[in-house]
């Protein structure tokens, strides 16, 4: 007996030695006697419950990790950017969209006080405390930012929303990048602007369009029968008792041929501009064809340098253009026409711009072309003055010009905008900043 006892005694020893850091049981036929079979019994029971509830928990853990993966997966394939915050305002998480913004890593963002790692302006740390005080959401939309050089204006739209279980745990941010949304905007309201005007400026047109070919013509008559030696002005003047040569004295003295053509030269500048606002104005046929954008730029450059308006001003030729032409861009199906235009009303204005400042001493054309996923894509920069913030989502207006009474009519850049916008289904922007030039970006769908 007292050897069965010993053998069940170091059976359990045994167990409880394995128990602590395995999985053992104690075998029951080791055990000789009912009560230590019984206290056998109650034993494995324990870690067979402890092992159960080892896999349960296990299992648990892994379903929460699971949940945590799929939910950080979630809010990083959201487009928005997601910034959780606790109580005191410090980071709990923020997504990918959201590192991806400011260049700080969740870990690293994590812990940290919001205002510290995510520049937020003080009105929307304002939206926030005001969030987590009353619990309720709040809102802001098209908030202006700038870049850290001042370069570029974007927009954003911020939603604050509260983390409530028993009481308020903390607030989820929301920030919607809407810059393309709100330049979208501009230009339809810019389009709508411009189509009701193009209505007017076509009835202005042909309204002027006919006493204006009355004064030309009539002003061709006039040189004809006071300054030319024709026949009919000789006996005409000789009927009324005096000589044509005499008549011929008097306009010379009253230098009344000068005024004819000083007539002569502002009809036909009239002319040009009712030219113009019946372009601006209706759709003429389309003569669609493939082209080489990057031989018909290089041909507009050639065009500007015989642009009797600039050699008045400076030789265009001074200029220096730097082409970045991808030469894999292929011809595309477009007006040639029409876009050559577009290319020389850009140019003859960058040109005047730079004549403009009588410092800049090395002005400066940069092109480049390129064509990637069937879109063509068209950057022309000049280092001049730039474009006043006042005023620069004016200057695709009709009839809008910074330039002197008399040197423009305000309708270049606004048939460019309709040129490309409306036939070639393509967008026209400008991005500029005062004293540091302007680019102006075309963009054409194949």
């Amino acid at each position: 007996m007292t050897k069965k006892f010993n053998e069940s005694i170091n059976t359990f020893i045994e167990f409880f030695k394995k128990a602590a850091d395995s999985d053992t049981i104690i075998k029951m036929e080791s055990l000789k006697f009912e009560e230590f079979k019984f206290i056998g019994s109650m034993a494995n029971q324990l870690v067979i419950d402890r092992m159960q509830k080892e896999i349960a928990l296990e299992q648990s853990f892994l379903e929460t990790t699971e949940l945590k993966v799929l939910f950080k997966n979630v809010t990083d394939s959201i487009l928005s950017s997601l910034i959780t915050v606790d109580m005191e305002m410090k980071v709990v998480q923020c997504n990918k969209k959201a590192e991806q913004v400011t260049g700080i890593s969740s870990q690293k963002a994590e812990g940290t006080s919001v205002v510290e790692s995510f520049p937020f302006s003080d009105h929307e740390i304002s939206l926030i405390k005001k969030t987590l005080k009353t619990g309720k959401p709040s809102a802001e939309s098209k908030i202006k930012r700038k870049d850290d050089d001042g370069s570029e204006v974007r927009y954003e739209n911020i939603i604050v929303f509260p983390l409530i279980s028993d009481k308020i745990n903390g607030a989820v941010i929301r920030l919607d990048d809407v810059t393309e949304k709100v330049k979208m905007e501009e230009m339809v309201i810019q389009s709508e602007k411009m189509l009701s005007v193009g209505g007017l400026a076509a009835g202005m047109a042909h309204e002027i369009n006919n006493p204006l070919s009355g004064i030309l013509t009539n002003t061709q008559v006039l040189e004809n029968r006071l300054i030319n030696d024709l026949p009919a002005n000789i006996k005409a003047a000789e009927e009324c008792g005096i000589t044509f040569d005499a008549i011929k004295e008097y306009i010379n003295k009253r230098e009344l041929a000068s005024v004819l053509d000083n007539i002569n030269s502002s009809g036909a500048r009239a002319a040009n501009i009712v030219s113009g606002m019946l372009s601006f104005s209706r759709k003429s046929e389309s003569l669609f064809g493939r082209c080489n954008i990057m031989a018909l730029m290089d041909k507009t450059i050639e065009l500007a340098a015989t642009d009797y308006d600039l050699k008045t001003k400076f030789d265009f030729k001074k200029i220096k253009i730097t082409r970045n032409y991808d030469k894999n861009t292929p011809e595309i199906k477009c007006e040639s026409n029409k876009i050559q235009q577009v290319f020389l009303n850009i140019l003859i204005n960058g040109a005047h711009a730079m004549a403009e400042v009588p410092t800049l001493k090395k002005p400066e054309f940069s092109i480049s072309i390129n064509y990637k996923k069937n879109l063509l894509k068209i950057e022309i920069y000049d280092n001049g003055p730039g474009i006043p913030s006042n005023i620069k989502s004016r200057i695709f207006e009709p009839f809008f010009s910074t330039k002197e009474i008399g040197r423009g009519t305000g309708l270049g850049l606004s048939v460019s905008y309709f040129i490309i916008t409306d036939q070639h289904k393509g967008t026209l922007e400008v991005h500029s900043k005062e004293g540091k030039g302007t680019t102006f970006i075309i963009c054409i769908p194949e």
